[in-house]
């Protein structure tokens, strides 16, 4: 919104506001200096600046807002519903020499919500590899959190790889949780986003009972395949849109058979045992695989009736877990 005084120096230059009102509207100037439209017949204040206009005597805004999230009346900007932090990840400070920093939000993975009130999670950062063979490693970096995360000056892997986990908190009300993780590919100097899941042990026990596969006891792999392109190098936030379907995973080069890997429809809630390829919601879930790190992709799919081509992420998990993956299609010049 234009500030008072940005608005009063427009006036004294232009002669006049730039705000122009619509019919059955009057333009009324505030004690701050700013000009608003008003019915002419009524006390409706609607203020143009934040994107919104007079319908039918009623104020209604002209911003539309995403997926869990509304329009905030004060500031005029789009925040979580579910988040008692908005679900906006905090912003990093450039970090130190050899060193980056990490935030991100914590998202439900059944339905991508955000946390709500009371609900809290303990977030971790840690090398994939010790992650991976060690008992108990010491975290990168580690806190409680209701919703969103910030570690700055953070000491990256040699590996160049980062895992976040999300495991339960004391005191919170959310169920029993899964043990899950999700990665992201650094390099110290840099700023990441990186967004992790809350996961119920209920629903990896779902997913169990409808295979006839303990995907607890065997740790599980779980693909999501989106048409959208990868925000950036630094930006692994769950930000995508567009699943597809008829994907199956590519691990270590070679596609993975039907008796080896498992389907949603449109919802993670159960398996699809009907389904040989990716359905509505573009996931798949693998048990875990014999090699510590394996390197994952896809194979299928059309985007603009073009068949696709994917990512490549490395990845791993262990016993008792879950591994959240989200591949890309490549652009046309190909994945880097």
């Amino acid at each position: 919104m234009r500030s008072a005084w940005y608005i009063a120096a427009m006036a004294i230059v232009g002669g006049c506001s730039a705000t122009v009102c619509g019919p059955g509207q009057k333009r009324v100037q505030q004690p701050s200096g700013s000009v608003v439209c008003m019915a002419a017949d009524s006390a409706v204040i609607c203020d143009d600046d934040a994107g919104a206009t007079i319908v039918g005597g009623k104020c209604v805004s002209q911003i539309q807002c995403g997926p869990s999230t509304r329009l905030d009346p004060v500031s005029h900007l789009c925040i979580g519903t579910g988040s008692s932090d908005g679900g906006v990840a905090p912003t990093c400070l450039p970090p130190a020499t050899g060193k980056i920093c990490v935030a991100g939000v914590v998202h439900h993975l059944l339905d991508d919500s955000f946390l709500g009130s009371g609900e809290t999670v303990h977030i971790a950062l840690y090398d994939p590899l010790a992650f991976l063979t060690v008992d108990n490693p010491p975290a990168l970096a580690e806190s409680d959190s209701s919703g969103t995360f910030l570690f700055s000056e953070v000491t990256p892997p040699g590996t160049g790889l980062l895992a976040l986990v999300v495991r339960d908190a004391s005191g919170s009300v959310l169920p029993p949780l899964q043990l899950t993780g999700t990665g992201a590919k650094v390099v110290a100097g840099q700023s990441y986003l990186v967004d992790g899941y809350a996961t119920p042990k209920s629903l990896v026990a779902d997913w169990s009972h409808a295979a006839g596969f303990d995907f607890d006891s065997s740790g599980a792999y779980m693909m999501k395949f989106y048409s959208d392109l990868p925000a950036s190098v630094t930006d692994f936030s769950a930000s995508e849109k567009n699943p597809v379907t008829e994907v199956v995973p590519v691990v270590n080069g070679a596609a993975v058979g039907s008796s080896s890997v498992y389907y949603f429809g449109a919802s993670l809630a159960v398996l699809d045992n009907a389904l040989h390829a990716t359905g509505a919601s573009g996931t798949a879930l693998l048990p875990r695989n014999d090699a510590l790190i394996a390197n994952y992709s896809g194979q299928g799919g059309t985007f603009m009736s073009k068949m696709l081509a994917w990512e490549t992420h490395p990845g791993g998990t262990i016993a008792h877990g879950l591994f959240v993956e989200r591949l890309h299609r490549c652009p046309e010049a190909g994945c880097m």
